[in-house]
């Protein structure tokens, strides 16, 4: 089984359950032990780190829709990431600076 190189962070699965996601907010604005950490998730196999991704970026919550879209807010640092992720690749789509970030939902059709 394989550790994060997060203290306490929060998971989610992807939608279609191909995907783990661990992210942190260490309560700083930046550093270690924050960002994301995408493991593929196969339950036949062990957990994959896939990729690391806003290393050092405090991050506080992460949603999906159902076109392979992860979100995540930075409550701290005031930004909306996008980023499409698929068993292939992992691209970050978009960075948007919003004002005090709080809590998202993602509604897909």
């Amino acid at each position: 089984m394989p550790t994060s190189s997060f203290d306490g962070p929060v998971t989610t699965f992807s939608p279609s359950g191909d995907f783990l996601v661990a992210y942190a907010d260490n309560g700083q604005t930046s550093g270690a032990g924050n960002g994301i950490e995408v493991y593929n998730f196969n339950g036949a196999a062990p957990l994959k780190l896939y990729k690391t991704l806003l290393n050092g970026t405090p991050v506080d919550d992460v949603a999906w829709d159902g076109s392979h879209h992860m979100y995540a807010i930075s409550t701290k640092n005031n930004e909306l990431y996008v980023f499409t992720v698929t068993p292939t690749s992992i691209t970050q789509e978009a960075a948007w600076s919003i004002g005090a970030p709080f809590k998202m939902d993602v509604v897909s059709k």
